[in-house]
């Protein structure tokens, strides 16, 4: 019987061993990464990398349609005042011309007028504002005495509306610009030269309608 609880050391030894390479084997894994979680750990650094350029391209495009909306506001804005303007100063002009003063508002504005017009990217929107109703305004004769608008604003305008390419004629004919241009050409106005391709353009197109 005493003999049976003596502990072989051999054995011993075998177990210690058999533990000790667990321990290499088992007990290191929670204490140094094993390729599967430094993998893993890898693949979280580069979704969180992604996650952070999608939040930043997301907040860039939110800034520039912010810029953009900004921006069209300045523009409606800028030419809701120029035609503001524009019909303020012919209404002005009117009421000179009936008392018979120099009516000359259309002309301190005529280069503003044009320097906005001349922005092609901002031609269409003109158009919408009703830009070309204004401009028939201005190329009207003078209430009282019928005298004409100065030279200089009938060749500037002339020249736009001779550039001016539009596909809807619908805003063209409702602002009775061509039946302007035409009433001056048939006047034989000197200064108010139309080339014949602007001539037929005008007398035949839907404007004069």
């Amino acid at each position: 019987e005493e003999s049976s609880m003596i502990i072989d050391p051999s054995i011993n030894n075998n177990v210690c061993y058999t533990e000790q390479s667990k321990n290499d084997n088992g007990t290191r894994s929670d204490e140094e990464p094993s390729a599967s979680q430094e993998s893993s750990a890898k693949l979280c650094d580069f979704d969180e990398m992604l996650k952070r350029k999608r939040a930043e391209k997301c907040i860039q495009r939110k800034r520039k349609s912010a810029n953009n909306i900004d921006l069209i506001n300045d523009n409606d804005d800028a030419i809701s005042k120029l035609i503001a303007d524009m019909r303020q100063a012919s209404k002005i002009d009117k009421e000179f011309n009936f008392q018979r003063k120099p009516a000359t508002n259309k002309m301190k504005l005529l280069t503003q007028v044009m320097k906005k017009l001349g922005k092609v990217d901002l031609i269409m929107a003109f158009v919408e504002a009703n830009v070309l109703s204004v401009m028939t305004d201005w190329l009207a004769p003078m209430p009282f005495d019928k005298s004409l608008p100065h030279v200089k604003i009938r060749t500037e305008f002339l020249k736009f509306l001779e550039n001016l390419r539009i596909d809807d004629y619908t805003r063209l004919k409702e602002s009775g610009i061509g039946k302007a241009v035409m009433y001056l050409y048939r006047l034989n106005v000197p200064s108010f030269i139309i080339n014949k391709q602007s001539h037929d353009r005008f007398k035949f197109s839907p404007l004069t309608l």
